[in-house]
């Protein structure tokens, strides 16, 4: 049943964050990704507040919540909580490898794959 849940969460959180950032850049007028950072921050801040309130929601909302809408609404709030609980965990050194690892070579992955895209057939 919680495979259900994640998939009806994440159908919703993905749609939502279409919705929200198209609407947000349209209205930013400005090229500068607004929507993805608004989107970013608000699913941060929302799986924060899930994750608080684990221990008293029901088991299948946290699922469709937290797993699912926002796994698919931005799994940069994915990322910013585990860096978080590695922090919280006291595990500094782990934490600034896992924020390093992801940002430089979550770079170098999306320039190789537009590299590779543009070799010809």
């Amino acid at each position: 049943m919680n495979m259900l849940w994640v998939a009806i969460g994440g159908a919703l959180g993905a749609w939502s964050r279409y919705e929200l950032g198209a609407y947000i850049t349209k209205r930013a007028g400005s090229r500068f990704p607004w929507g993805t950072l608004l989107v970013n921050w608000s699913g941060c801040f929302l799986l924060g507040l899930l994750a608080g309130m684990r221990q008293v929601l029901p088991a299948p909302l946290y699922v469709f919540a937290a797993v699912g809408w926002c796994g698919a609404f931005t799994t940069f709030s994915t990322f910013s909580f585990e860096a978080l609980t590695l922090w919280k965990d006291k595990q500094r050194a782990r934490c600034a490898l896992y924020l390093f690892l992801t940002a430089a070579v979550g770079l170098a992955a999306a320039a190789g794959g537009q590299w590779l895209a543009g070799l010809p057939g």
